[in-house]
């Protein structure tokens, strides 16, 4: 019984919203249907008497914003569930002119403007609409929020529409202090180069509105409230409620790589880092890394960034790289870059670089019965070039949508040195051979080119989940053939997964992902990758290319002590099948502070 009472309301309710519903028919008095059609549809079936106004109010802006300026509704007859709205139209009015009144040419130049393109036309008032904003909008970011544009000198001959342009600019506002309220350990002359709202500079409306996503991209601080802005004695103090936010990390990566390629046996491989944000309050960055990648191989890496030096919208690079290869050679490589801030973590960087190879252990027994030189000689790389970065994410440590763009290219010069340990070779067999020589038919200084990017895409394709595309690429191109030490190592839980840590050479290398995320929380997420790569191996010793593939399954997920991370992978290279019994399993711990 309670059912039928529920469908015959249900029904009632049916009912009652067809006799409640309105045909709203458009008749115009004085043109035909046939014109008003190119507008608006004459005949219109509508809810209420309520959406019959608002539909008929559309329908008279639709001809207003189309040159008909006098368009009115003259009456309207109401018979039952018919409403009929008697629509004059008038005629079109044209635009005889718009002319420049005061207009300084510094705001004109910032607009669509142009007199001819407003001379015998059709007057559209969304056109000329649009004229006015844009001189506001060059008004409010050039030091005058509270200018004012208007038409002057109007008049209306016969539907013919003549009028200038005019600003009221009113007074020049100047930025004055920032005012940081809250737990913030910020230096307020930072932020403001940081924000490029700079005191005793002119009012930028512009800036102000993209304050909430700039705080939000340096990652180590928290906006409580929307900025607002103080205006008193021609000046805008601006105030912001911030707060700290963890972002400096310790990282701590663990790998078990079976069946390694060297001894055959399990091999435990591991990183720590330490990456200190915002350490005294004025957006430096200071960054160490060491980490063990395989057997008797390690690294250390140190990284100081200074930005905004003087509060100029410069800042100062520093990069200190050593890596040991087993007993084989030594790399130290130092960078100093100048950058160029933009919009939050977005630079242009111009830098030097000078990396230098140390052979450590020379097979004198080879080099004597061979009398060549090893593969492997001690050179000396200087690189001038530049670097931009540009960063548009929802959120640094785990996006959803966005991208991040990193874009590197420098050319410079290579000098083979000699060894010394060569050199002084004294041969017992053949006292009189000179093995200095044998560096007779190198050439001991060439060019040499390096290209780098790193792209990385994030598409949402549900609330939870989103689907990352990078695109990694690597090209050394030189004079000379490449020594192996030379030649980018890849592989491994930071490029091409599924490989032993940097065990892949190669001269020129592509490495495309994907990558499927659920994501569980802020900072936790489930995955599965792949990687596919194509690299060249062009050296003194191999001329070859390959198309090694990567893929797995991973786990990031976050806790009270830490973000912990767990990967298992496999890869395939050299069109070799599958090997499932040396999968590498990495283990990832972040803590931030």
């Amino acid at each position: 019984m309670r059912a039928f009472v529920l469908i015959f309301q249900f029904m009632l309710t049916i009912a009652s919203f067809a006799q409640n519903s309105i045909a709203l028919h458009i008749v115009p008095i004085d043109q035909d249907t046939t014109l008003l059609k190119k507008y608006a549809k004459p005949q219109q079936q509508v809810t209420d008497s309520t959406q019959a106004r608002r539909a008929l109010e559309e329908v008279l802006i639709t001809l207003r914003n189309n040159a008909y300026l006098a368009a009115s509704v003259d009456s309207i007859d109401i018979q039952d569930s018919i409403q009929t709205a008697y629509l004059f139209m008038g005629a079109p009015y044209e635009l005889g002119y718009l002319k420049n009144g005061n207009v300084e040419p510094f705001f004109l130049g910032q607009t669509s403007y142009k007199e001819q393109f407003f001379k015998n036309e059709p007057f559209h008032y969304k056109q000329l609409a649009n004229i006015q904003q844009q001189l506001l909008n060059a008004a409010e970011n050039n030091g005058y929020p509270f200018a004012a544009v208007r038409l002057d000198s109007l008049i209306v001959v016969n539907e013919t529409v003549y009028a200038q342009l005019h600003m009221d600019k009113n007074n020049l506002i100047l930025f004055d202090d920032i005012n940081i309220e809250g737990g913030a350990k910020i230096n307020p002359k930072f932020l403001s180069s940081y924000l490029h709202v700079n005191k005793d500079e002119p009012y930028n409306e512009e800036r102000i509105k993209k304050i909430s996503s700039r705080i939000k991209g340096t990652g180590y601080l928290i906006e409580k409230k929307s900025p607002y802005i103080i205006f008193e004695n021609d000046k805008a103090n601006v105030n912001l409620f911030l707060e700290n936010k963890k972002s400096s990390r310790f990282d701590l990566l663990l790998g078990f790589l079976p069946k390694n390629n060297e001894t055959g046996k399990l091999m435990l491989t591991g990183s720590a880092k330490i990456d200190l944000q915002n350490p005294f309050g004025t957006g430096k960055e200071i960054y160490f890394a060491w980490e063990q990648l395989r057997p008797l191989t390690q690294r250390l890496d140190v990284h100081f960034l200074y930005p905004y030096v003087l509060n100029l919208p410069f800042g100062v690079n520093v990069d200190f790289d050593l890596y040991k290869r087993d007993t084989a050679y030594l790399d130290l490589n130092s960078n100093f870059g100048v950058q160029y801030h933009f919009e939050g973590r977005n630079y242009l960087e111009a830098f030097w670089e000078v990396k230098q190879t140390n052979i450590l252990y020379y097979n004198i027994t080879q080099i004597k019965n061979t009398r060549s030189l090893p593969v492997n000689l001690d050179t000396r790389h200087s690189l001038f070039g530049l670097e931009y970065n540009y960063e548009k994410l929802d959120y640094r440590f785990n996006p959803r949508k966005g991208f991040d763009i990193n874009l590197r290219g420098g050319a410079g010069v290579k000098r083979i040195e000699k060894n010394t340990k060569i050199v002084s070779i004294e041969d017992e067999a053949d006292p009189g051979f000179n093995y200095e020589q044998l560096y007779d038919s190198l050439n001991l200084r060439s060019y040499q080119f390096q290209i780098d990017t790193d792209i990385a895409y994030f598409q949402p394709v549900t609330k939870r989940t989103t689907l990352k595309t990078s695109l990694k690429t690597g090209v050394l191109i030189a004079e000379e053939d490449l020594f192996l030490n030379e030649l980018y190592r890849i592989g491994g839980h930071q490029l091409l997964r599924g490989f032993d840590e940097e065990s892949v050479f190669a001269s020129l290398y592509t490495v495309l992902t994907t990558e499927f995320r659920f994501l569980i929380a802020q900072n936790s997420f489930l995955y599965g990758f792949g990687d596919f790569g194509y690299l060249q191996n062009k050296s003194v010793v191999n001329n070859y290319e390959d198309w090694p593939l990567g893929f797995g399954v991973g786990m990031t997920f976050e806790t009270s002590a830490g973000v912990f991370g767990i990967s298992y992978a496999l890869g395939r290279q050299l069109s070799n099948p599958i090997d499932f019994g040396s999968g590498k399993i990495h283990f990832g711990y972040i803590n931030r502070f």
